[in-house]
């Protein structure tokens, strides 16, 4: 199967739209098979896709699916892909996972995407989106195709408040949807990858979706209705609480890529902003421990745990360049959000697999969740190394910091033969573990499994942890060597000075760690 991403970039050739539809299009009913669970899920549905608007688009489609427009059918493509991948517990006919996405790609190109036209920009988003949430490793090309996403919408205007009279009200509100997803993974992926963001945030006026139910207006409202209270659940609620906290979030980035704030006075003044955000944030969007949250739809379960990891990570993100120079705030920061975020991944992280209790939203340990994992037990391990060898009088809990990075490294040993990511940060918590795990929990005998559990956890939501000893992936370097090439340079993750820090404080030799820092 030829990777999609690929067709895209004319490696590989493109079909014509009827030759897509005769090769790629299942019957209806297997369609409808794999819409249903997309729209159901309020956690991943895109926001600009309007239920009521999308089902006419879809009858139409199915009455003369030739005379449809190829971008349109490029959405419905990918909303086949990631139904297919991380929605439906059993993946339907053993066919190739790739085809949806490659015909969602093959469409993006019959439809000439790349020219502002109706659906071009919602067509390559939702095909963005959707290669996010269905792997964990973001290939350079998604983030490449991010930048002329951000430049399509740009120049179709979608980055300014639309005026009165030049849409549609409907079409007004969908476009700030539209704008603010994009800007939202613009700005995860970008930091993802270490590179800046394709947004320019003070070029844009867009305001943020209102708070609407799909029911409450359509293509013929006229004047749209008065925004639901906050506190008020809807469809679009998580997605207008994670765009006030990117809105900091970019504020921070800016910062972290500047000169260190030696007074402190930068570093309060975001941090407190983001406080106040979040705190401001409804109380429904709180995180709460899987064994207070059995009766729970597994899509709250997941909208509380996102909108969490991204608060928890823009504290790390801001804090973590002043650990390492011994700034007792910042390092009590950094170790409660770091320690939180991998306390409730930790918790979770097993009911997102098969036959788990949240297996309908597995989508959620796709590539950013599982980049906030990664970072947050890096930045653990950067606390743990600081505060061995400096009297900060910050006062961390041994025992448990242990405990959770045993977890963590379990989670990233069964993840290192999708991540490249994680075998790199499997590396870092060895060597952690390996010098400071004193605390030691009881097995039955060397080399075989062991269970580790977080107290206030509960020992259902234990995870494996097989020892070094036993398993044959630590046995030699040789079998991750290609992960640590020269040419393989580092990500967003661990590019960045805290991390030359450890790989000198852990005598790390380079080959054995991050290349290139």
């Amino acid at each position: 199967m030829v990777n999609s991403t690929d067709i895209i970039f004319g490696a590989a050739p493109a079909m014509p739209y009827e030759q897509v539809l005769l090769q790629y299009l299942p019957c209806r009913q297997e369609v409808d098979r794999l819409t249903a669970p997309y729209f159901r899920s309020r956690a991943i549905r895109a926001p600009f896709l309007h239920t009521s608007h999308f089902a006419r688009w879809y009858q139409k489609f199915w009455e003369a699916p030739h005379a449809a427009s190829s971008l349109w059918a490029s959405i419905l493509f990918s909303i086949c892909h990631v139904s297919e991948n991380v929605l439906l517990p059993d993946s339907g006919p053993s066919l190739p996972t790739g085809r949806y996405a490659a015909a969602a790609a093959h469409c993006l190109i019959a439809g000439e995407y790349q020219r502002p036209r109706r659906f071009a920009v919602e067509a390559l988003l939702l095909y963005l989106q959707v290669e996010c949430v269905c792997c964990l490793d973001i290939p350079d090309d998604i983030c490449t195709l991010f930048g002329l996403l951000i430049r399509l919408a740009t120049k179709a205007g979608y980055h300014k408040e639309p005026g009165s009279g030049t849409f549609s009200p409907f079409e007004g509100e969908m476009r700030r949807r539209t704008w603010s997803l994009a800007m939202q993974l613009d700005l995860l992926l970008s930091f993802q990858a270490g590179m800046p963001s394709t947004v320019q945030f003070p070029t844009w006026d867009a305001q943020p979706p209102t708070n609407l139910q799909d029911s409450d207006f359509d293509e013929d409202t006229l004047v749209l209705p008065q925004a639901r209270p906050a506190t008020m659940d809807s469809d679009i609620s998580f997605y207008i609480s994670k765009h006030k906290l990117m809105v900091v979030f970019e504020k921070i980035l800016r910062h972290a890529l500047g000169p260190l704030d030696n007074d402190g006075k930068i570093v309060n003044a975001l941090d407190n902003e983001l406080r106040t955000t979040y705190t401001a944030l409804p109380e429904m969007l709180r995180p709460k421990l899987m064994t207070e949250s059995v009766f729970d739809p597994p899509a709250d379960i997941v909208t509380r745990l996102c909108v969490f990891a991204i608060y928890a990570k823009s504290l790390c993100v801001l804090h973590r360049p002043y650990v390492t120079q011994g700034r007792p705030e910042s390092v009590l920061t950094c170790y409660a959000a770091s320690s939180d975020l991998l306390r409730y991944f930790c918790d979770a992280y097993t009911t997102f697999q098969p036959g788990g209790l949240n297996e309908s939203e597995r989508w959620f340990m796709g590539s950013i969740t599982w980049n906030d994992f990664l970072l947050a037990s890096m930045v653990l391990c950067l606390v743990l190394c600081v505060t061995s060898q400096k009297a900060l009088g910050v006062d961390i809990d041994h025992e448990q910091t242990i405990t959770l990075l045993r977890k963590a490294n379990a989670a990233c040993t069964e993840q290192a033969t999708r991540s490249r990511d994680a075998r790199r940060v499997m590396k870092l918590l060895e060597h952690v573990i390996a010098r400071y795990g004193q605390f030691r929990a009881q097995t039955a005998s060397p080399g075989l499994s062991r269970e580790i559990v977080i107290p206030g956890l509960s020992a259902s939501s234990s995870i494996p942890v097989t020892t070094m000893e036993s398993d044959p992936m630590f046995t030699g370097d040789a079998a991750f060597d290609d992960a640590w090439l020269p040419n393989d340079g580092p990500s967003g993750l661990t590019h960045d000075p805290s991390w030359v820090y450890m790989e000198e404080f852990l005598q790390l030799p380079d080959y054995d760690f991050i290349p290139g820092s």
